[in-house]
């Protein structure tokens, strides 16, 4: 249920953070008023948010390959105590 759960809010809050990213785009470029360094500064600011989140994710998908999962147990003698 909690995985279930995980994926609805990621699917949810993608779709929010999407539909702002369009709205944006949508008012940079269609708004006359706008100086055009302001423009720029926005556009930046959007390319660099997808340019960082994509750089995650592949890094986080990378490291998960070549993850080494050690058992938190190493430390303990036969009878089953800590040191």
């Amino acid at each position: 249920m909690k995985n279930i759960g995980s994926i609805i809010f990621g699917i949810g809050a993608t779709l929010l953070v999407g539909y702002w990213a369009y709205e944006a785009i949508i008012f940079v470029l269609l708004e006359n008023d706008l100086p055009l360094i302001i423009r720029i500064g926005i556009a930046g600011i959007l390319i660099g948010i997808v340019v960082v989140l994509f750089g995650l994710i592949v890094e986080r998908i990378t490291d998960k390959k070549t993850e080494k999962i050690y058992d938190v147990n190493n430390n303990r003698n036969s009878t089953g105590k800590g040191n």
